[in-house]
């Protein structure tokens, strides 16, 4: 066990960063002398250790950015301060040189909760829809409805859009795949023309499975969506993110884990907060607590969802842009990934989302005219 004094040297950046994050909590990381192991911060949280213990859940049995130790702290990888303080430490005892892998300065992936906004949807879900927006009066709506359909206006969802405006290749795909239930409004699973469009997708881009609500406990559930994937492109999804983003620890994980095909789960972050959940940009494999064993499923954790700027934090177009400038700094300075979930059901050329026209230009290089 490595036991370090926590003192200012000249040259460790990070340190005053990681001191203070450990002195929230300092009966659980310091002993009497004022020393921490420093593997032992970087364990727990990795290994999402307070997740495991009692805290108040939200209204989806999701684990509250409020609870974690780190509540304060979610804009700062400290997991990753720490290792480069312990290079920084290394270098200062041995002269040897280490360096964190440089990772990709940036991941966006798309959640396809709603392939299309009124196409393809037919008859009974399209009366349904014209049938609200006349009882809301919303006229614009039902007229914008009728020229989707009979094809002289382009659907404001259609991924056609999106890859004929923004540069897509790098993107990856999250398509939810259950029957229509309370927070499950998606197309029906039998579509002929959502199964087409992932087939087409998956020619050139990563396919994932988006788990609809409640498969992150009901195993049998998760296994029937995912058999579906499955029968629909001819293998098993190897890429996985929670609808709603519901996890719990250790059930969700080890039940995509027994499907024997899923290696990497992209949900580790919080609706409510941007930030760093489990204190790092950088992906890891999840450690099994109450079974004290590592396992093959990797984490890739993110930190910025697009209805947590609009929705939760309710930021701004210019309080967005600098949220995003800050992570791409410290990221810089780790060489860690600004990981980025956005849905294609938050365009910019939809009224509600126009205001966050120049985060997604900033985020998507526009594809030129």
């Amino acid at each position: 066990m490595l036991s370090l004094t926590l003192t200012q040297d000249e040259g460790l950046d990070y340190l005053d960063e990681v001191k203070k994050v450990l002195s929230s909590y300092a009966s659980q990381t310091f002993d009497s002398m004022g020393n921490h192991d420093l593997f032992a911060f970087i364990f727990f949280h990795l290994s999402r250790y307070e997740e495991y213990l009692p805290s108040n859940r939200d209204h989806h049995d999701r684990y509250q950015s409020t609870a974690s130790v780190l509540s304060d702290y979610l804009h700062l990888p400290v997991v990753d301060y720490a290792l480069l303080y312990f290079m920084k430490l290394i270098k200062s005892l041995t002269s040897k040189q280490l360096t964190l892998k440089k990772l990709p300065a940036l991941d966006i992936t798309f959640d396809i909760d709603h392939a299309w906004k009124y196409k393809h949807k037919g008859l009974f879900l399209s009366m349904g829809g014209i049938l609200k927006s006349l009882f809301k009066l919303e006229i614009q709506n039902i007229l914008k409805r009728f020229e989707v359909i009979l094809g002289k206006r382009v659907d404001p969802y259609d991924l056609d859009l999106w890859q004929t405006t923004y540069r897509m290749e790098d993107v990856g795909y999250f398509f939810l795949l259950s029957n229509r239930r309370k927070y499950d409004k998606g197309f029906s699973i039998d579509n002929v023309k959502l199964q087409q469009l992932m087939n087409d997708l998956s020619e050139v881009h990563e396919i994932g499975i988006h788990p609809g609500y409640d498969t992150y406990q009901d195993s049998s559930l998760l296994k029937q969506q995912v058999n579906l994937f499955k029968r629909i492109l001819g293998s098993s999804p190897r890429f996985s993110r929670q609808h709603y983003l519901q996890f719990k620890l250790p059930e969700t994980y080890r039940n995509l884990l027994s499907l024997n095909s899923i290696t990497c789960d992209y949900t580790m972050g919080y609706a409510d907060r941007l930030g760093f959940r489990a204190g790092t940009s950088r992906e890891f494999f999840w450690f099994d607590i109450l079974e004290n064993t590592s396992t093959n499923l990797l984490i890739r954790p993110f930190q910025i969802m697009d209805v947590t700027l609009k929705n939760y934090m309710k930021l701004n177009t210019n309080e967005s842009l600098d949220a995003i400038a800050n992570f791409q700094s410290i990221l810089s300075d780790t060489s860690g990934t600004l990981r980025v979930i956005w849905h294609n059901s938050s365009p910019p050329w939809e009224s509600e989302w126009s205001h966050y026209k120049p985060v997604i230009d900033l985020l998507l290089s526009k594809n030129e005219t």
